[in-house]
Formats: C-alpha cells, sequence, structure tokens
C-alpha cells in the first residue's frame, strides 16, 4: 500500500470513529428525553446476542492510544469472550432491571469481584461498566469511551477477557484476567 493510501485510509477510519462517537452522544441525549432522567425504552436491543460485535468494538477501542479523561492508555492486546464473566454480567443486568436501580453495588452488596467469583471465575475481576437504554453494542462502546473511569476500565493493559449482557435494558460489562 503506497504512503498516500496509507494516510488516506488513517483520515477515513480517524473520520468513521469521530462519526459513531458523534452517533453515540446523540443516541444518549436521546434517550435523557421524559421526565427529567432516562426514559425507559422495551425496545432497546443492547449487548445480547452481540459478542460478536461487543467484541468488535470494545477491540477497536484496544487497538488505539486514547486519553481517557487526564490518564494516557497506550493501545492494550485484543479481549477474548469469557462465558464466566458473562454469567457475573447477566445476574447484575437481572438484579438491576428487577430493582429498577443502576449501581454497581447489587441488591444483595455484592461488587463485581464478588458476582465473578460466584459465576466460577477462574481469573482475576478487573472491572465493570454499567449503563442504560442503548440500543446496540456500538452506542454503548462510545458512551462508555466518554466517560474517563469507564473508558480506564475498557483500556486496562492487563484485561485479556470480557462478559457482557443486557437484561431490560441495563447493560453490564465485565473484565477480567485469565489466570491458568
Amino acid at each position: 500500500m503506497t504512503t498516500s493510501r496509507v494516510a488516506l485510509r488513517t483520515v477515513v477510519l480517524s473520520f468513521l470513529d469521530r462519526l459513531g462517537l458523534l452517533i453515540a452522544i446523540a443516541l444518549g441525549l436521546l434517550s435523557l428525553v421524559g421526565s427529567g432522567g432516562v426514559e425507559r425504552s422495551e425496545q432497546c436491543n443492547g449487548i445480547d446476542g452481540a459478542k460478536p460485535q461487543m467484541a468488535l468494538h470494545l477491540n477497536a477501542a484496544r487497538a488505539t492510544d486514547r486519553w481517557c479523561g487526564d490518564a494516557y492508555y497506550a493501545k492494550a492486546p485484543a479481549l477474548k469472550w469469557n462465558n464466566r464473566l458473562a454469567q457475573a454480567a447477566v445476574a447484575h443486568s437481572r438484579d438491576m432491571a428487577e430493582n429498577e436501580h443502576m449501581n454497581h453495588v447489587g441488591s444483595d452488596g455484592s461488587d463485581f469481584v464478588e458476582r465473578a467469583n460466584r459465576a466460577g471465575c477462574r481469573g482475576e475481576p478487573l472491572g465493570e461498566n454499567i449503563a442504560y437504554g442503548y440500543d446496540s453494542s456500538e452506542a454503548v462502546v462510545y458512551a462508555w469511551l466518554e466517560s474517563p473511569g469507564h473508558c480506564a476500565n475498557i483500556m486496562q493493559p492487563h484485561a485479556t477477557e470480557f462478559g457482557a449482557a443486557t437484561q431490560a435494558c441495563y447493560d453490564t460489562l465485565v473484565l477480567g484476567r485469565h489466570r491458568p
């Protein structure tokens, strides 16, 4: 590939990345319509059934250096799906949906480490991102990348695996590190 084609490809990919970010922000703003908060929508598809798309968006984010607020993160290795982390994500999304309360602390007082251990995770849970009302894995990942803490979780260089789920529009992403 010639230098000019590489430069053009870089410009186009940068433009598409920014366009996707603008779309995610617009979707997030539209979800804030209603009684002063997030309007509950039963039509959000979230991230369930979108394992390949979630991996694609997370790994695309990790493939480039980025700033998460004031913290700089170098590109990080690709993440792999982990069914046990996904079970922890399902349990927490279900708990948030049943209690209509978005919080990193479960209704039983548990945190993401306890939930991952309950699901049989053999590795090390490293972080959790939650969200409400997004209609695609792309939209929720871009929203998380705009939040310094959520972005930092996604960019953790030690994370090697993830699991994710949506229940009634409540999204949960759990990141971890595999241990043999």
